[in-house]
């Protein structure tokens, strides 16, 4: 497992290609609400960027990535919540509509809002050990992102 003191994202340039990786395997790579602050912050300066012609979302070990924390999500007022939903919503809406080419190269668990983001990308490849589910729909609640 990745030490903790590691940096939750990952951005890797390789030639015209901008390589995304989620880097907290351990805890299923969450799109916490620091995350999507984060993940926002580096699309903007990667989509600015005429170099950069493939973006690539991608995660670490056996995890793509899981969506919002149901921890985090359970301190969330009306309020917050709204925020929450909207950042969500307008950080996918921007890799939907990127100029450049926009892979999810789903290498595992894809859970939740990570699908969301998926389905935001052009083009979706996921390995043989990729997994997909939606525990939300236990919890009699989607994502407030988009994919559903």
């Amino acid at each position: 497992m990745l030490d903790e003191d590691s940096p939750p994202i990952v951005t890797e340039i390789d030639g015209s290609i901008g390589i995304v990786r989620f880097n907290r395997p351990a805890r299923r790579n969450p799109l916490s609400l620091a995350i999507l602050q984060e993940l926002k912050r580096i699309t903007s300066a990667l989509f600015t960027r005429n170099d950069i012609q493939t973006l690539i979302f991608t995660g670490t070990d056996d995890v793509f990535a899981s969506g919002a924390n149901i921890n985090e999500l359970a301190q969330l007022d009306a309020a917050t919540a709204r925020e929450f939903s909207k950042l969500g919503q307008e950080l996918f809406q921007t890799i939907a509509d990127a100029s450049q080419v926009t892979i999810a190269a789903i290498n595992g668990y894809c859970i939740g809002g990570a699908m969301d983001l998926a389905v935001a990308c052009d083009i979706r490849m996921a390995s043989q050990s990729a997994g997909f589910s939606h525990p939300g729909a236990k919890l009699c609640f989607v994502t407030g992102w988009g994919g559903t």
